[in-house]
C-alpha cells in the first residue's frame, strides 16, 4: 500500500502539502521555456521549502533527504536543480530569537553563526536544541578544557553543565555569569554563613573567585593557592612570621585555625567565644600551671600577647 495511505489524517495532508509545494516549483519554465534547461529556483523560495520540508518530515517521523555528504536537500525534479542547504541563503534567527541575538554582552560564539553551535536547526528533527555536541564537548571546541592536574572540580563544570552557570547567548553580567556575584554562588550555597556582624572583606564584595577557582583547582575548597599563600594575597606576610616567636598556628601556615575565612559574629573574623581557650587553658579559673592570672575580666588576650608573633618570649 503507498505510504500515504497508510498515514493518519493529519499527517496525510501534511504530506498532501509538501506535495503541492514541491509540484508548484517543479512545475516553473525554464529559461526561455526551453525544457532541456534546468529550471531556475528563487533562492527565498528554495529556503521556505527547504523548512518546510524538515518540518513536514519530522511530523511524519521521516528523516529529510540528504545529499552524499549529508546536507539536507530539495529534490525539486529528476531533472531539474537541487538546492544544497549550505548553498540556500542562512535562516534568519533573529526574526524568532531576537533577545538571544541582542549584541550586548553577547557570547563571542554568537556572533560567528548560529550553527556554530546549532547544526541542522529547523530542518531535522530537534534533539537538545539541534546542538553539534552536548555539554562540555560543545564548549571545548573553543574553550579550552580545565588542566587535568587539578583535580578538585567545582560540580556543574564536572558535570559538563556550563550552561548552569554561563548563558550561552548573551548576559549583562562579566562571563556571561546568569547572576550577579555573590547570587550566582548562592544558587547553590546558603547565603547564611557568609553574612554576619564581621564580614571578610572579598566576601562582603562579592569576590568568590578572589579566593576560589570556579571551574578546578588543585588545593582543597577550589582554593586559588595554598593557605598561607593565598591569605599573603592581600595580607602583609612580614606582619606575621619573620620574627624571633611565631604563634604556633601562624607558623604552621592555618590562618582559619582561628579565623573564619568568610563572616563572624566576633571581631577580627574571630568566633564569638574566646578562641585562645580552643587551646590555652585559661589562666583566671585556676588552670594555669604557674600562679593564677590577676584578675582579668574584661581583659582580652591580645591586650598583653600578639597573636601572630613577637620578639618577646609569650609572645608579649
Amino acid at each position: 500500500m503507498p505510504l500515504l495511505f497508510r498515514l493518519s489524517g493529519a499527517r496525510r495532508f501534511f504530506a498532501v502539502c509538501l506535495g503541492l509545494a514541491l509540484a508548484a516549483v517543479a512545475a516553473r519554465p525554464g529559461a526561455a521555456d526551453d525544457p532541456s534547461r534546468p529550471r531556475a529556483v528563487d533562492p527565498g523560495l528554495a529556503g521556505r521549502i527547504q523548512e518546510l520540508t524538515g518540518r513536514i518530515t519530522g511530523s511524519l517521523g521521516l528523516d529529510a533527504p540528504r545529499s552524499t555528504d549529508g546536507a539536507p536537500v530539495i529534490a525539486l525534479s529528476e531533472t531539474g536543480p537541487t538546492a544544497d542547504a549550505r548553498a540556500r541563503k542562512p535562516l534568519d534567527c533573529a526574526r524568532c530569537h531576537r533577545k538571544l541575538t541582542q549584541p550586548e554582552g553577547q557570547h563571542p560564539a554568537v556572533g560567528m553563526g548560529c550553527d556554530s553551535c546549532h547544526s541542522g536547526a529547523h530542518v531535522r528533527r530537534p534533539k537538545d536544541k539541534w546542538l553539534s555536541a552536548e555539554g562540555a564537548a560543545l564548549c571545548g571546541q573553543c574553550h579550552d578544557a580545565p588542566d587535568p592536574k587539578k583535580s578538585v572540580r567545582h560540580p556543574p563544570a564536572a558535570g559538563g553543565q556550563c550552561v548552569f552557570c554561563h548563558d550561552p547567548h548573551r548576559s549583562a553580567n562579566p562571563k556571561l555569569l546568569k547572576d550577579r556575584m555573590p547570587d550566582q554562588c548562592f544558587r547553590c550555597h546558603s547565603p547564611k554563613p557568609f553574612f554576619d556582624k564581621a564580614m571578610h572583606s572579598p566576601v562582603a564584595s562579592g569576590l568568590c573567585a578572589s579566593c576560589h577557582d570556579p571551574h578546578a583547582s588543585k588545593n582543597k575548597k577550589l582554593l586559588t593557592a595554598e593557605v598561607p599563600e593565598l591569605c599573603w594575597g592581600c595580607h602583609d606576610k612580614a606582619s606575621f612570621t619573620g620574627k624571633k616567636f611565631v604563634h604556633s598556628p601562624v607558623e604552621s601556615g592555618e590562618c582559619t585555625t582561628c579565623h573564619s575565612p568568610h563572616a563572624s559574629d566576633g571581631e577580627r573574623l574571630l568566633p564569638k567565644d574566646n578562641v585562645c581557650l580552643q587551646c590555652h587553658d585559661d589562666p583566671g579559673q585556676g588552670q594555669s600551671k604557674k600562679k593564677d592570672h590577676p584578675d582579668t575580666e574584661g581583659a582580652r588576650c591580645f591586650d598583653c600577647h600578639n597573636p601572630h608573633q613577637s620578639d618577646s618570649e609569650h609572645l608579649l
